[in-house]
Protein backbone atom coordinates (compact mmCIF):
# COMPACT_ATOMS: atom_id res chain seq x y z
CA UNK A 1 0.00 0.00 0.00
CA UNK A 2 1.42 3.57 -1.02
CA UNK A 3 -0.13 5.21 1.54
CA UNK A 4 -2.86 6.81 -0.66
CA UNK A 5 -4.97 4.58 -3.33
CA UNK A 6 -2.70 2.03 -4.57
CA UNK A 7 -2.08 -1.48 -3.56
CA UNK A 8 0.16 -3.97 -4.88
CA UNK A 9 0.05 -7.32 -4.28
CA UNK A 10 2.43 -10.37 -4.95
CA UNK A 11 1.80 -13.61 -5.49
CA UNK A 12 5.36 -14.73 -4.67
CA UNK A 13 5.13 -17.61 -2.37
CA UNK A 14 6.23 -21.47 -3.03
CA UNK A 15 2.67 -22.42 -3.12
CA UNK A 16 1.02 -19.13 -4.92
CA UNK A 17 -0.82 -19.47 -8.19
CA UNK A 18 0.47 -18.03 -11.39
CA UNK A 19 -1.03 -15.72 -13.52
CA UNK A 20 -1.53 -16.81 -17.08
CA UNK A 21 -0.08 -14.58 -20.21
CA UNK A 22 -2.82 -14.00 -21.99
CA UNK A 23 -6.04 -14.57 -19.40
CA UNK A 24 -7.96 -12.12 -18.56
CA UNK A 25 -9.01 -12.37 -14.30
CA UNK A 26 -12.14 -10.84 -12.29
CA UNK A 27 -10.77 -9.19 -9.45
CA UNK A 28 -13.49 -8.62 -6.34
CA UNK A 29 -12.40 -5.46 -3.35
CA UNK A 30 -14.57 -5.96 -0.82
CA UNK A 31 -14.55 -4.59 3.12
CA UNK A 32 -12.89 -1.25 2.27
CA UNK A 33 -12.76 2.28 4.41
CA UNK A 34 -11.96 5.40 3.16
CA UNK A 35 -9.33 7.86 5.14
CA UNK A 36 -12.52 9.17 5.92
CA UNK A 37 -14.19 6.50 7.47
CA UNK A 38 -16.89 5.50 5.23
CA UNK A 39 -16.39 1.42 4.35
CA UNK A 40 -18.07 0.05 1.04
CA UNK A 41 -21.42 -0.65 1.10
CA UNK A 42 -20.53 -4.17 -0.74
CA UNK A 43 -17.97 -5.72 -3.17
CA UNK A 44 -16.95 -4.22 -6.31
CA UNK A 45 -16.11 -7.01 -9.22
CA UNK A 46 -13.31 -5.55 -12.36
CA UNK A 47 -14.12 -7.98 -14.33
CA UNK A 48 -12.15 -9.54 -17.26
CA UNK A 49 -8.53 -7.82 -16.33
CA UNK A 50 -6.23 -8.84 -18.92
CA UNK A 51 -2.60 -9.95 -17.97
CA UNK A 52 0.69 -8.98 -19.20
CA UNK A 53 4.24 -9.84 -19.10
CA UNK A 54 5.89 -13.27 -19.65
CA UNK A 55 4.57 -14.49 -23.10
CA UNK A 56 8.10 -16.19 -24.26
CA UNK A 57 8.17 -20.04 -24.01
CA UNK A 58 10.94 -21.70 -21.80
CA UNK A 59 14.52 -22.63 -23.79
CA UNK A 60 16.52 -25.45 -23.57
CA UNK A 61 20.46 -24.82 -23.99
CA UNK A 62 22.13 -27.33 -26.49
CA UNK A 63 24.14 -29.44 -23.66
CA UNK A 64 21.59 -29.00 -20.56
CA UNK A 65 19.80 -32.68 -21.21
CA UNK A 66 22.77 -34.70 -19.25
CA UNK A 67 22.93 -38.24 -17.90
CA UNK A 68 21.74 -38.22 -14.74
CA UNK A 69 24.95 -39.64 -12.40
CA UNK A 70 22.51 -40.11 -9.49
CA UNK A 71 19.53 -42.48 -10.86
CA UNK A 72 20.11 -45.31 -13.34
CA UNK A 73 17.78 -44.73 -16.44
CA UNK A 74 17.92 -41.16 -15.97
CA UNK A 75 18.30 -37.69 -17.57
CA UNK A 76 18.63 -33.97 -15.94
CA UNK A 77 16.55 -31.88 -17.98
CA UNK A 78 17.47 -27.63 -17.24
CA UNK A 79 15.76 -25.03 -19.14
CA UNK A 80 15.96 -21.41 -18.55
CA UNK A 81 12.88 -20.72 -16.27
CA UNK A 82 10.66 -22.25 -13.47
CA UNK A 83 7.87 -24.67 -15.55
CA UNK A 84 4.66 -25.76 -14.86
CA UNK A 85 5.25 -28.88 -12.60
CA UNK A 86 1.96 -30.60 -14.27
CA UNK A 87 3.10 -30.80 -17.47
CA UNK A 88 6.89 -31.15 -16.29
CA UNK A 89 6.12 -34.08 -14.31
CA UNK A 90 4.28 -35.54 -17.05
CA UNK A 91 5.86 -38.70 -18.34
CA UNK A 92 4.77 -39.14 -21.70
CA UNK A 93 5.98 -35.62 -22.37
CA UNK A 94 9.41 -37.24 -23.21
CA UNK A 95 10.62 -39.27 -25.83
CA UNK A 96 14.12 -41.05 -25.89
CA UNK A 97 15.37 -42.15 -29.11
CA UNK A 98 12.36 -41.95 -30.85
CA UNK A 99 10.32 -44.63 -29.01
CA UNK A 100 11.18 -44.88 -25.58
CA UNK A 101 8.47 -42.82 -23.39
CA UNK A 102 9.68 -42.29 -20.42
CA UNK A 103 8.27 -44.03 -16.99
CA UNK A 104 8.35 -41.11 -14.95
CA UNK A 105 9.36 -37.53 -14.65
CA UNK A 106 10.45 -35.71 -11.28
CA UNK A 107 10.89 -31.92 -10.44
CA UNK A 108 14.07 -31.18 -8.79
CA UNK A 109 14.04 -27.75 -8.50
CA UNK A 110 11.35 -25.36 -10.35
CA UNK A 111 13.50 -25.74 -13.49
CA UNK A 112 14.98 -29.03 -13.24
CA UNK A 113 13.40 -32.31 -14.03
CA UNK A 114 14.74 -35.63 -13.64
CA UNK A 115 13.15 -37.82 -15.92
CA UNK A 116 13.67 -41.84 -16.04
CA UNK A 117 13.08 -44.40 -18.85
CA UNK A 118 13.15 -47.92 -19.07
CA UNK A 119 16.31 -48.02 -20.68
CA UNK A 120 19.79 -46.14 -19.48
CA UNK A 121 20.20 -42.87 -21.76
CA UNK A 122 23.20 -42.62 -23.55
CA UNK A 123 25.12 -39.61 -24.21
CA UNK A 124 24.70 -38.93 -28.06
CA UNK A 125 21.35 -39.70 -28.72
CA UNK A 126 18.24 -37.69 -29.05
CA UNK A 127 15.48 -36.48 -26.47
CA UNK A 128 12.18 -34.91 -27.87
CA UNK A 129 9.91 -33.14 -24.84
CA UNK A 130 7.80 -30.41 -24.44
CA UNK A 131 7.53 -28.11 -21.28
CA UNK A 132 5.26 -25.16 -20.23
CA UNK A 133 6.31 -22.23 -17.76
CA UNK A 134 4.30 -20.87 -15.38
CA UNK A 135 2.76 -18.34 -17.26
CA UNK A 136 1.54 -21.38 -19.74
CA UNK A 137 3.67 -20.48 -22.57
CA UNK A 138 4.55 -23.71 -24.31
CA UNK A 139 7.32 -25.10 -26.14
CA UNK A 140 6.29 -27.11 -28.57
CA UNK A 141 8.67 -30.32 -29.60
CA UNK A 142 11.93 -29.24 -28.66
CA UNK A 143 14.93 -31.99 -29.78
CA UNK A 144 17.91 -31.99 -27.65
CA UNK A 145 21.27 -34.45 -27.76
CA UNK A 146 21.88 -36.05 -24.52
CA UNK A 147 24.99 -34.90 -23.18
CA UNK A 148 27.64 -36.71 -20.95
CA UNK A 149 26.57 -36.27 -16.98
CA UNK A 150 27.97 -33.00 -15.54
CA UNK A 151 30.62 -33.36 -12.72
CA UNK A 152 31.36 -30.03 -11.12
CA UNK A 153 30.30 -28.41 -8.08
CA UNK A 154 28.55 -25.26 -8.05
CA UNK A 155 30.41 -21.83 -7.66
CA UNK A 156 29.71 -18.72 -6.39
CA UNK A 157 29.24 -15.65 -9.18
CA UNK A 158 28.67 -12.89 -6.85
CA UNK A 159 27.60 -11.99 -3.61
CA UNK A 160 26.02 -8.91 -2.24
CA UNK A 161 24.16 -6.85 0.61
CA UNK A 162 21.23 -4.07 0.59
CA UNK A 163 20.68 -2.03 3.63
CA UNK A 164 17.75 -0.19 4.00
CA UNK A 165 16.39 2.37 5.99
CA UNK A 166 14.81 1.62 9.65
CA UNK A 167 15.35 -1.55 11.70
CA UNK A 168 15.51 -4.84 10.00
CA UNK A 169 14.49 -5.18 6.07
CA UNK A 170 18.41 -6.19 5.25
CA UNK A 171 18.98 -8.25 2.31
CA UNK A 172 22.15 -10.90 1.43
CA UNK A 173 22.02 -12.09 -2.10
CA UNK A 174 24.16 -15.05 -3.29
CA UNK A 175 24.06 -15.54 -6.70
CA UNK A 176 25.26 -19.36 -8.26
CA UNK A 177 26.37 -20.25 -11.94
CA UNK A 178 24.23 -23.01 -12.26
CA UNK A 179 20.91 -24.37 -10.95
CA UNK A 180 21.23 -25.79 -7.43
CA UNK A 181 19.18 -27.53 -4.67
CA UNK A 182 16.73 -25.56 -2.97
CA UNK A 183 16.77 -26.99 -0.01
CA UNK A 184 20.80 -27.12 0.19
CA UNK A 185 20.77 -23.51 -1.07
CA UNK A 186 18.36 -22.33 1.57
CA UNK A 187 19.39 -24.03 4.43
CA UNK A 188 21.42 -20.93 6.33
CA UNK A 189 23.71 -23.58 8.35
CA UNK A 190 25.66 -23.25 5.02
CA UNK A 191 25.91 -19.81 5.34
CA UNK A 192 28.30 -17.05 7.39
CA UNK A 193 27.83 -13.65 6.67
CA UNK A 194 30.50 -10.87 7.93
CA UNK A 195 30.01 -7.50 7.17
CA UNK A 196 32.66 -5.74 9.80
CA UNK A 197 31.30 -8.20 12.49
CA UNK A 198 30.32 -11.61 11.58
CA UNK A 199 25.96 -11.13 11.70
CA UNK A 200 23.98 -13.91 12.51
CA UNK A 201 21.45 -15.54 10.97
CA UNK A 202 19.23 -16.87 13.62
CA UNK A 203 16.21 -15.84 12.89
CA UNK A 204 16.79 -14.79 9.03
CA UNK A 205 14.57 -16.47 6.31
CA UNK A 206 16.14 -17.47 2.64
CA UNK A 207 14.47 -18.00 -0.64
CA UNK A 208 15.61 -19.31 -4.45
CA UNK A 209 15.02 -17.77 -7.13
CA UNK A 210 15.50 -20.31 -10.01
CA UNK A 211 15.28 -18.10 -12.66
CA UNK A 212 18.40 -16.00 -11.55
CA UNK A 213 19.48 -18.34 -9.19
CA UNK A 214 19.67 -16.52 -7.23
CA UNK A 215 19.25 -17.01 -2.90
CA UNK A 216 18.19 -14.32 -1.03
CA UNK A 217 18.75 -14.22 2.56
CA UNK A 218 16.82 -12.08 4.50
CA UNK A 219 18.65 -10.63 8.27
CA UNK A 220 15.91 -10.39 11.01
CA UNK A 221 15.36 -7.42 12.55
CA UNK A 222 18.13 -6.10 14.70
CA UNK A 223 20.87 -7.76 12.90
CA UNK A 224 22.09 -4.85 10.43
CA UNK A 225 24.37 -4.10 7.50
CA UNK A 226 26.97 -1.50 6.88
CA UNK A 227 27.29 -0.04 3.84
CA UNK A 228 30.25 1.71 4.72
CA UNK A 229 31.96 -1.87 4.71
CA UNK A 230 32.57 -4.59 2.22
CA UNK A 231 30.41 -8.06 3.18
CA UNK A 232 32.13 -11.66 2.82
CA UNK A 233 29.59 -14.71 2.20
CA UNK A 234 31.10 -18.49 3.34
CA UNK A 235 29.10 -20.77 1.39
CA UNK A 236 29.38 -24.74 1.95
CA UNK A 237 27.74 -28.17 1.24
CA UNK A 238 24.80 -26.09 -1.49
CA UNK A 239 24.70 -29.30 -4.31
CA UNK A 240 23.53 -28.61 -7.96
CA UNK A 241 20.91 -31.20 -9.50
CA UNK A 242 23.07 -33.48 -10.14
CA UNK A 243 24.17 -34.19 -6.56
CA UNK A 244 27.64 -32.46 -7.15
CA UNK A 245 28.36 -30.80 -3.67
CA UNK A 246 30.70 -27.47 -3.08
CA UNK A 247 33.08 -28.35 -0.09
CA UNK A 248 32.51 -28.58 3.71
CA UNK A 249 35.05 -26.06 4.32
CA UNK A 250 33.39 -22.75 3.35
CA UNK A 251 33.90 -20.55 -0.28
CA UNK A 252 34.25 -17.33 1.30
CA UNK A 253 33.74 -14.57 -1.90
CA UNK A 254 33.24 -10.83 -0.90
CA UNK A 255 31.16 -8.10 -1.91
CA UNK A 256 29.63 -5.01 -1.69
CA UNK A 257 26.23 -3.45 0.54
CA UNK A 258 24.76 -0.59 -0.79
CA UNK A 259 21.98 1.13 0.34
CA UNK A 260 21.48 3.29 3.99
CA UNK A 261 24.76 5.50 3.95
CA UNK A 262 22.58 8.88 5.25
CA UNK A 263 22.94 9.81 8.50
CA UNK A 264 19.44 10.45 10.70
CA UNK A 265 17.91 13.53 11.17
CA UNK A 266 14.71 15.46 12.88
CA UNK A 267 12.09 15.80 10.98
CA UNK A 268 9.76 17.71 13.49
CA UNK A 269 9.57 18.76 17.42
CA UNK A 270 7.05 19.84 19.44
CA UNK A 271 5.64 20.39 22.93
CA UNK A 272 3.41 17.31 24.21
CA UNK A 273 0.76 19.42 26.01
CA UNK A 274 -1.58 16.38 26.07
CA UNK A 275 1.22 14.82 28.46
CA UNK A 276 1.56 17.75 30.50
CA UNK A 277 0.66 21.53 30.16
CA UNK A 278 2.93 23.02 31.40
CA UNK A 279 4.93 22.40 28.48
CA UNK A 280 7.51 20.34 30.18
CA UNK A 281 7.48 17.11 27.73
CA UNK A 282 8.99 17.93 24.20
CA UNK A 283 7.90 14.61 21.65
CA UNK A 284 10.97 14.13 18.41
CA UNK A 285 10.84 12.43 15.51
CA UNK A 286 13.14 11.28 13.44
CA UNK A 287 13.53 10.47 9.84
CA UNK A 288 14.17 7.00 10.10
CA UNK A 289 15.03 4.09 13.04
CA UNK A 290 18.01 5.57 15.58
CA UNK A 291 20.12 4.06 18.10
CA UNK A 292 17.74 3.14 21.35
CA UNK A 293 20.64 2.89 23.85
CA UNK A 294 22.27 6.37 22.21
CA UNK A 295 19.21 8.18 22.25
CA UNK A 296 18.15 7.47 25.86
CA UNK A 297 21.29 8.89 27.19
CA UNK A 298 20.09 12.39 28.87
CA UNK A 299 23.42 13.79 28.60
CA UNK A 300 23.13 13.63 24.41
CA UNK A 301 20.41 16.40 24.61
CA UNK A 302 20.23 19.89 25.72
CA UNK A 303 17.88 22.99 25.10
CA UNK A 304 18.63 26.26 23.22
CA UNK A 305 16.89 27.82 26.08
CA UNK A 306 19.00 25.96 28.83
CA UNK A 307 16.05 23.52 30.27
CA UNK A 308 17.35 20.21 31.72
CA UNK A 309 16.67 17.07 30.38
CA UNK A 310 16.15 14.59 32.94
CA UNK A 311 14.54 11.29 30.80
CA UNK A 312 14.48 10.07 27.49
CA UNK A 313 11.78 7.50 26.31
CA UNK A 314 11.55 5.95 23.12
CA UNK A 315 8.04 5.55 21.97
CA UNK A 316 8.71 4.01 18.64
CA UNK A 317 12.17 3.34 16.85
CA UNK A 318 11.80 6.67 14.93
CA UNK A 319 9.89 8.46 18.48
CA UNK A 320 12.23 9.95 21.27
CA UNK A 321 10.00 11.71 24.28
CA UNK A 322 12.14 13.98 26.17
CA UNK A 323 10.83 14.99 29.94
CA UNK A 324 11.79 18.19 31.38
CA UNK A 325 13.13 20.13 34.71
CA UNK A 326 11.83 23.10 33.36
CA UNK A 327 8.69 24.12 30.72
CA UNK A 328 9.74 25.12 27.17
CA UNK A 329 9.44 28.57 26.25
CA UNK A 330 8.05 29.64 22.53
CA UNK A 331 11.25 29.67 20.03
CA UNK A 332 13.15 27.26 21.97
CA UNK A 333 15.21 24.84 20.02
CA UNK A 334 16.17 20.82 20.79
CA UNK A 335 19.66 19.96 20.63
CA UNK A 336 21.60 16.28 20.12
CA UNK A 337 25.24 16.51 20.39
CA UNK A 338 26.86 14.29 17.47
CA UNK A 339 26.93 10.65 17.12
CA UNK A 340 23.41 10.00 16.53
CA UNK A 341 23.58 6.34 14.95
CA UNK A 342 21.31 4.87 12.66
CA UNK A 343 20.30 1.32 12.08
CA UNK A 344 22.99 1.20 9.26
CA UNK A 345 25.46 2.37 11.59
CA UNK A 346 25.49 5.90 9.99
CA UNK A 347 26.42 8.87 12.77
CA UNK A 348 24.92 12.36 12.27
CA UNK A 349 26.53 15.26 13.32
CA UNK A 350 25.54 17.69 15.82
CA UNK A 351 21.55 18.38 15.29
CA UNK A 352 19.10 21.47 16.25
CA UNK A 353 15.34 21.81 15.39
CA UNK A 354 12.86 24.38 16.24
CA UNK A 355 10.38 23.00 18.97
CA UNK A 356 6.96 23.69 17.78
CA UNK A 357 5.25 25.36 20.68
Amino acid sequence: FDGDRTVMITLDSQSADSFHFGRSYDIVVDGLITAQGVELSGPITEASVATSGDSTAPTCGVSDVRVDPLVANSVIVTVNEALDQTIAETATNYDYNSGSIATSATMIDPRTVRVTFGVQPAAGFDIDFSVTDLAQNATGTLTRTVAVSESNAPLLVSVAGASVEGNGGDTVTVVYNEPVDPGTATDLNNYSVTNGTAKSLVGASAWYESGTMTVTIALANGVELDAAQAINVGVANVTDASGNAMSTTPVILGGTVTGDLAPPGIIASFVNFREDTNGYDVDVLFNEDVDAIWTTDIFNWTCSGGQTVIDVQMISDDHAHVLLLSPIVDGDSIELAAGLPDSAGNTAGALSFPISY
